[in-house]
C-alpha cells in the first residue's frame, strides 16, 4: 500500500494513469483478500461482506474489491481513496490495537476496576456477618459482584502493572490512605486502618 502511494507522483518517469489504476487495484485486492480470507475459519465459507463488517471495514470496501476483480477497473480517484483508507484501517484496527497500553491507560483501566470492587465490597461489608469472616472465600461467598471485580483486576495484572499502576493507586487517598486525616496513622505507629484492611485484604 505504501509502495503504491510512493509510485503515485507527477513528473518525469511517473507511471501513467492506467498503470497506477492497475497498481492500486492489485494492491487493494491483495490487502482485502489477505485480511478477509484469514478470517474464514468455519466449516462453511462466510460472505466477504459479513467478515469485512465484523472487522470494522467501510461497507464500500467490498464493492471496490468486486469491481477491481470482476468488472472494469474503478476510476483512479476511487482506488487512491481505497488504498488510503486501507492504510488507515490497518493503523487503527490492526496495529494500534496490538500496541501495549501506556501507563496512564493502565492506571485508568485499573482505577475503574478498583473503584468497582471497592463499591461492591463496601456494600457487602455492611452485612454484619462480614465483620467476623476471615477467609477470602468467606468474604466473596455472598458478594458475587465483588468477586467478579477482583477477578477482573487479577487478570489485568502484570509485574509492570503492579509496580507502575497498582501500588501507586493503592497509596492514594481513598484507597489504603483514609480520606479523613483523623483516621490516618502517624509516625511511629504506621498501620493501615482496620476498615481498610477488611476492605482490601480479600483482593
Amino acid at each position: 500500500l505504501v509502495e503504491a502511494q510512493l509510485h503515485d507522483h507527477p513528473g518525469p518517469g511517473a507511471p501513467s494513469g492506467d498503470q497506477m489504476r492497475h497498481l492500486y487495484a492489485m494492491t487493494f485486492v491483495r490487502f482485502f483478500n489477505g485480511v478477509v480470507d484469514s478470517e474464514q475459519k468455519g466449516l462453511y465459507a462466510q460472505s466477504t461482506a459479513n467478515i469485512s463488517i465484523r472487522l470494522g471495514m467501510p461497507n464500500w470496501f467490498v464493492d471496490l474489491r468486486h469491481s477491481a476483480t470482476h468488472e472494469e477497473l474503478p476510476p483512479l480517484f476511487q482506488l487512491r481513496k481505497g488504498c488510503l483508507k486501507a492504510l488507515e484501517w490497518l493503523r487503527t484496527d490492526y496495529w494500534q490495537c496490538q500496541m501495549p497500553r501506556s501507563i496512564s491507560e493502565d492506571r485508568a483501566l485499573l482505577r475503574g476496576l478498583l473503584d468497582t470492587y471497592r463499591e461492591h465490597q463496601l456494600a457487602f461489608m455492611e452485612n454484619p456477618d462480614a465483620a467476623t469472616t476471615r477467609s477470602q472465600e468467606a468474604y466473596f461467598e455472598g458478594s458475587a459482584e465483588a468477586f467478579r471485580s477482583a477477578q477482573a483486576i487479577a487478570e489485568s495484572l502484570t509485574t509492570d502493572v503492579i509496580n507502575q499502576s497498582l501500588i501507586p493507586i493503592l497509596l492514594e487517598t481513598g484507597y489504603l490512605v483514609p480520606l479523613t486525616k483523623l483516621e490516618r496513622s502517624s509516625y511511629p505507629d504506621l498501620q493501615v486502618h482496620p476498615t481498610l484492611v477488611q476492605l482490601w485484604e480479600p483482593l
